[in-house]
């Protein structure tokens, strides 16, 4: 099995270090993790290929890997929350602090880019940019605001949880390569009762949509949600804004959903968008 590397920065890391923390950490090999809440599943060591001694965190010199899984990261990039999810990470209870490898990342399908002015790093897929550094104290480190804040108390794997499931975004997740162990073929398709009735009452689709859609900012759609008055939130709309050929999804939470407010928002967007991908927005 692989040995798991760290480097001196977990030395520099409290052990009270803020779970929302991540260190850019160029000398370890494995992305690791001391929260449990990130895991959006999380499997026992006995199926990994990681050794799970892992040497360099506590006083003793030793601490054990408890699991490793996929977990999902939401960051801030250009004052954007972006959420990417990042596979084959160990989860150590007793380690203290979260490193994020970028070596592993680029095996992952990560690119990495460096500012030399700013001397910010910077990590990109699918052509997004889903993780940008601070430099502080002479480390690397970038904020995920997605987790409560609080260490998991049991450090025992979870084998029960309660939830509600929707099956058609997990077939979704598996045809787009997003979640393993999910069977492809012959697995059927089960409609309910009130999506039947759905397709008795709607309209025929149209057969052919030719938008002439050929490279992202070509077409952004943008829509106005208003989830009510009594929504439990400070929030009164949501303006959701849509790239034509990526599908990536962009949203914003508003207190006011004035005319003026929104085109303030698309402007913003659309600023972002042509610095992002180095093409002006053809049509909104």
């Amino acid at each position: 099995k692989r040995d798991v590397v760290v480097s001196d920065v977990v030395k520099h890391a409290t052990k009270a270090c803020d779970p929302n923390r991540w260190y850019f950490d160029t000398g370890t090999n494995a992305h690791i993790v001391a929260n449990k809440e990130y895991f959006t599943s999380l499997q026992r060591m006995d199926d990994s290929d990681w050794n799970p001694t892992v040497s360099g965190f506590t006083d003793s010199g030793v601490a054990q890997a408890e699991g490793f899984g996929t977990v999902l990261l939401a960051t801030m990039v250009d004052e954007q929350m972006v959420t990417v999810f990042l596979e084959d990470v160990l989860y150590v209870s007793r380690a203290g602090c979260n490193l994020f490898s970028p070596g592993q990342a680029l095996d992952q399908g990560f690119k990495m880019s460096w500012d030399q002015d700013t001397k910010l790093f910077g990590m990109s897929k699918e052509g997004t940019e889903v993780i940008r550094t601070t430099y502080e104290h002479q480390l690397w480190t970038f904020v995920t605001p997605n987790v409560n804040g609080k260490k998991a108390k049991n450090s025992k794997i979870s084998t029960k949880k309660h939830v509600i499931v929707n099956f058609t975004y997990i077939r979704l997740m598996g045809d787009r390569g997003m979640a393993k162990g999910i069977m492809l073929k012959k697995r059927g398709k089960f409609d309910c009762a009130d999506c039947h009735f759905g397709k008795q009452k709607r309209k025929t689709f149209q057969k052919n949509l030719e938008r002439k859609i050929t490279r992202v900012n070509d077409m952004v759609f943008a829509d106005l949600l208003i989830p009510g008055v009594h929504n439990g939130t400070q929030y009164t709309a949501v303006l959701v804004v849509m790239d034509g050929y990526s599908h990536f999804v962009t949203t914003y939470l508003m207190k006011s959903r004035t005319r003026s407010k929104v085109n303030q928002l698309m402007k913003q967007y659309i600023a972002w968008a042509e610095r992002q991908h180095g093409n002006v927005l053809e049509k909104l």
